[in-house]
């Protein structure tokens, strides 16, 4: 979308579609004081000098403002809103006088000596700024205290947080009898409360049965798991798995034949497992749902084809499929018996389609054929044959000897023309 926005600068008329505050380059470097070449030809503007040709940038107000310098106190004339300084030396000198008023004594953070800055130092040299970061470094590091074995519970000067044993050997022999089965550690079953024997410190349940009641109280999750159809053991690789073959699955979804009592009436029906099916009929639904007056919510209509009464659903126009059928036909059915003149011999013929111009297939192979044939003009004769093939230019093989000797006759003259 384009917008019309002001030049923040010299307040022209712009028409952007960005977020473009100026009219040009120069105003934005006049406005952020990027231009070089400008800064470079500032001089100190008085009431003699000021003109349009000796102007270094454009006018930023319409009125010239007279000022006082903040370093050495004279007055001049602007048309800048942020020109504080006379000159380039009076910004350069107050860079200075700032650097003078602000100097003061601080003692080192690190080795405590004296030293004279403005800025916010801290340390008096490099040296003293690295060896501070060195010892805060190593005070965050918590120290390492000793810790007994897991194993044979011995003390000793772990390496690193997670050290546990204090050797490979008490570390390879705990592994060893926890995959071995030689633990000789008990504990008690989630599930049942018993106790036994683990051989791993994750094992949790004294067998798979505990492990997949628990499971199944829980909620489930992917391991070991009981299928619902034939309730045998498997291993699940997912969430969702149920069943442990595709085959219980399918015969757990298939619709088994079953016998049921209708819901109004007592009649028993034939309907399947997989079916929500409660009446045996549509009227004992319509009864059971609006009482026994359901004629009166019945909407009947007239059929358009038959004119019979029947009731519609789903906006419904004609009783049955015949009626639609037979109407369908009505509206393509074409005039018959029409006497009409082929288009290719001039015959008259009788015509049983609407769109049947042509007398016979004879008629029709030539009307195609003339309408795709082209015809040329041969250029030693002048009369008109069909093409055969894309570039022929004469209608016989005589015309092509003539026109070719003509065309060497022209050449020849050509030559000797050339050559006198």
């Amino acid at each position: 979308m384009e917008v019309v926005k002001l030049c923040q600068n010299c307040g022209e008329k712009v028409i952007t579609e960005g977020r473009t505050k100026f009219c040009s380059a120069e105003c934005q470097n006049v406005f952020y004081y990027k231009d070089r070449k400008i800064k470079e030809k500032v001089e100190i503007i008085t009431e003699e000098t000021i003109s349009k040709e000796t102007k270094p940038y454009k006018e930023c107000l319409k009125v010239p403002a007279n000022r006082v310098c903040k370093v050495c106190g004279k007055e001049f004339v602007t048309y800048h809103n942020n020109q504080i300084y006379c000159g380039e030396e009076c910004k350069i000198n107050s860079v200075n006088v700032f650097r003078i008023k602000n100097i003061r004594v601080i003692n080192c953070g690190f080795c405590g000596k004296e030293f004279t800055t403005s800025y916010k130092k801290k340390y008096c040299g490099k040296e003293c700024y690295e060896k501070n970061q060195e010892r805060e470094r190593k005070n965050k590091i918590a120290p390492l205290l000793p810790k007994n074995c897991n194993y044979c519970g011995k003390e000793f000067m772990p390496t690193s947080k997670l050290q546990l044993y204090c050797d490979r050997k008490c570390r390879e022999t705990r592994r060893v009898k926890a995959f071995n089965k030689i633990a000789s550690e008990t504990s008690h079953c989630l599930y049942c409360g018993k106790e036994f024997y683990y051989n791993s410190y994750s094992q949790v349940y004294c067998s798979k049965k505990c492990g997949i009641a628990y499971r199944n109280m829980t909620g489930g999750s992917p391991g070991i798991r009981s299928c619902e159809y034939c309730k045998k053991l498997f291993h699940a690789k997912q969430q969702a798995n149920i069943y442990c073959s595709p085959e219980c699955n399918k015969n757990d979804k298939r619709a088994i034949p079953e016998d049921r009592a209708c819901g109004y009436c007592g009649k028993i029906f034939h309907s399947t497992t997989k079916s929500i099916r409660k009446f045996c009929s549509k009227e004992c639904s319509s009864k059971k749902r609006y009482g026994d007056d359901y004629t009166i919510h019945k909407k009947n209509r007239i059929c358009k084809h038959c004119g019979k009464e029947f009731e519609y659903k789903n906006n419904r126009i004609y009783c049955s499929k015949e009626c639609v059928r037979q109407n369908v036909l009505k509206r393509n059915r074409k005039p018959i018996d029409v006497n009409r003149t082929c288009k290719v011999c001039g015959k008259e013929f009788v015509a049983n389609v609407h769109n049947k111009m042509i007398c016979s297939q004879e008629c029709v192979n030539k009307y195609w054929k003339e309408k795709y044939r082209k015809y040329r003009i041969c250029k030693v004769c002048g009369e008109q044959f069909v093409l055969d093939k894309g570039n022929k230019m004469y209608c016989s093989a005589l015309c092509s000897q003539k026109g070719q000797k003509i065309l060497r006759d022209k050449r020849n003259i050509e030559r000797k023309l050339k050559n006198q």
